[in-house]
């Protein structure tokens, strides 16, 4: 999903930089030519991949992603049909992995933040320009209530982003019973691609989430992408009972998507490859059925004799492929039934379609969401809920190939029905959820930078450079949403923005401001921070009991910058002129 700040931050330490007007992330400065996109990749098939025989051969083994970059660059050129490349960086391994790709990639390739993409202007042209983001100013979030102090720094208040405000309900808090005691506040969203989750990385963590990645089997490891038929929904379930009994009390977070119809879950399988049910999926445009040459992904498997294929429409941005892919199939193809491998997409205005008895929304809500993988399970406590239409992506559905809407023969007029029919859908979800007694991590009150519908890159509510304007925002102001809210705190300096999960550098720090602003809903930890490497556990921190807070924070004179909040056990103070942290325990009588 995301890269590591330290990773971006060594490619473009090698890079020539950019004017304000250039739309690279950066350029190569071994040949100026060659643009950087972070993040990015053009496909995920073979479509625009050399074959391995006329590939470059390299070894990156042991040296940094731009050197990496920097080898690939004058082999890329010398080699004829090559006009872009991408490296591949697992983090914490020291092993390094390169695509190779010809004229049919393009110089606006898709998101993927496990890949920085590096292409010849020359051949490609230049980078598109960016979409516009908001202007600072008037937002449809709820107004602050009458004396008020938001938004804090920066433009845009809590549960809006550069990019817009959530659309996800924004009055919705779990139906457990609340504690304060912290280490009942804790979670975190760890992932291993080439099996499962080892149980004692994630022991002691009150609340932990997999996603689809998890035990996907990458290489030669073994995962439900090599199964046939695959079962990601299966082995997500195996591997929360493993983490359940080795950290009893752990509750787990499990993955669905609410416009993408993944067949590796077996529930959206059974849907899928049943022609009765097809209205509930989006299709290829009759034009692209007639003829599969006018599409800009693949309709048809051709590891398969004849070929598998498909009128539903499925793209392969994210996805499991033989012999390589987000997920790395088995011989002699992937198998998810009767239909290739692909994310296929519901048609949320089809919710009130019956088929056999069952309208798609029942089935959506007490099959998809609900049975014995879902809110059935007494060990899942909710879901991380991915993608959307029209939020993420304005102009169709997120994280899908940028061709789909075309593909699918829609265009702009069509799109308000798709938006209001998916925004019905889920808040119809997201309020069953939790009536059931379940959450979603969407629905956390969160600052995610990236996509504020999603939350799975949470930042640190305080930091050290707007400490005490943070603190009056959050901790001593009567009216701060972190009363009534679930809110979701990162550890410094915020997923997806650095922070390494095996060695956090601000425990003290964190813990105390969460413990200055946090209100009886509140969970510090991480959010993604990429797959198959470890998660420290600060026990010292975590297993303290402060008690229960008092009462909010003050500041201890007006503008001295030092704020305290007593709890029942203990007094917490962070002195922002120096950023120190103090926790002073209080004697029992």
């Amino acid at each position: 999903m995301v890269w590591h700040s330290a990773i971006l931050a060594a490619t473009l330490g090698a890079s020539v930089p950019v004017a304000a007007t250039d739309n690279c992330d950066g350029r190569l400065s071994v040949n100026a030519a060659w643009c950087l996109l972070m993040g990015r990749i053009p496909c995920h098939d073979l479509s625009c991949q050399l074959p391995a025989a006329a590939a470059p051969k390299i070894s990156c083994l042991g040296v940094t992603p731009d050197d990496c970059a920097a080898r690939a660059a004058p082999l890329c050129s010398d080699t004829p049909g090559c006009v872009a490349f991408g490296v591949l960086v697992t983090p914490h391994s020291p092993t390094l992995s390169v695509e190779w790709y010809n004229k049919s990639a393009t110089s606006d390739p898709l998101p993927d933040s496990d890949w920085n993409y590096y292409f010849n202007t020359t051949a490609l042209g230049p980078p598109p320009k960016p979409p516009a983001t908001c202007v600072p100013g008037p937002s449809p979030c709820p107004a602050g209530p009458n004396g008020s102090i938001f938004p804090p720094p920066g433009d845009h208040p809590p549960g809006c982003n550069s990019h817009g405000c959530a659309t996800v309900p924004q009055d919705l808090v779990p139906t457990w019973e609340p504690t304060y005691q912290m280490n009942r506040s804790t979670i975190i969203m760890p992932c291993n691609s080439s099996g499962p989750t080892d149980p004692s990385s994630t022991a002691g963590w009150a609340y932990v989430d997999f996603d689809w990645s998890n035990w996907k089997g990458t290489g030669k490891a073994d995962g439900w992408a090599k199964h046939k038929p695959m079962d990601c929904e299966e082995l997500m379930v195996k591997q929360t009972e493993m983490t359940v009994a080795a950290s009893p009390g752990t509750k787990i977070f499990v993955y669905r998507n609410m416009i993408k119809a993944l067949p590796w879950f077996t529930t959206v399988r059974e849907k899928l490859t049943d022609p009765a049910y097809s209205r509930w999926f989006m299709n290829f445009s009759a034009e692209v059925i007639a003829d599969h040459t006018k599409s800009h992904v693949p309709v048809c498997d051709t590891n398969y004799n004849p070929p598998l294929c498909s009128n539903l429409y499925h793209d392969q941005s994210q996805t499991p492929a033989y012999p390589h892919g987000d997920g790395d199939c088995a011989a002699p193809a992937c198998d998810v039934g009767s239909v290739p491998v692909g994310e296929y997409l519901f048609d949320p205005r089809s919710a009130n379609v019956s088929v056999n008895g069952q309208t798609f929304i029942e089935w959506f809500i007490e099959e998809y969401y609900g049975g014995p993988a879902g809110i059935g399970n007494n060990n899942i406590i909710g879901f991380y809920i991915d993608d959307d239409w029209g939020n993420m992506n304005p102009n169709g559905p997120s994280e899908m190939n940028g061709y789909a809407m075309e593909d699918m023969g829609l265009g702009p007029q069509d799109l308000p029905e798709i938006v209001s029919a998916y925004n019905w859908v889920a808040n119809q979800v997201y309020q069953s959820i939790v009536a059931k007694g379940k959450f979603a991590w969407d629905l956390f009150l969160n600052n995610d930078p990236n996509c504020i519908n999603c939350g799975d890159c949470p930042q640190p509510w305080v930091k050290k450079e707007t400490c005490a304007a943070d603190l009056r925002a959050y901790g001593t102001n009567s009216t701060s949403p972190f009363i009534n809210r679930a809110l979701l705190y990162g550890f410094s300096p915020g997923s997806c923005h650095g922070v390494n999960p095996e060695a956090l550098t601000e425990v003290e720090e964190d813990v105390a401001n969460f413990l200055l602003v946090r209100g009886k809903y509140a969970y510090l930890g991480n959010g993604w921070t990429g797959c198959s490497h470890g998660y420290e556990f600060p026990a010292e921190q975590f297993n303290a009991d402060y008690g229960e807070p008092l009462g909010l924070a003050t500041e201890t004179e007006p503008n001295s910058g030092v704020f305290v909040r007593e709890w029942s056990k203990a007094t917490i103070q962070m002195d922002c002129n120096t950023y120190t942290p103090t926790i002073t325990p209080k004697q029992e009588h």
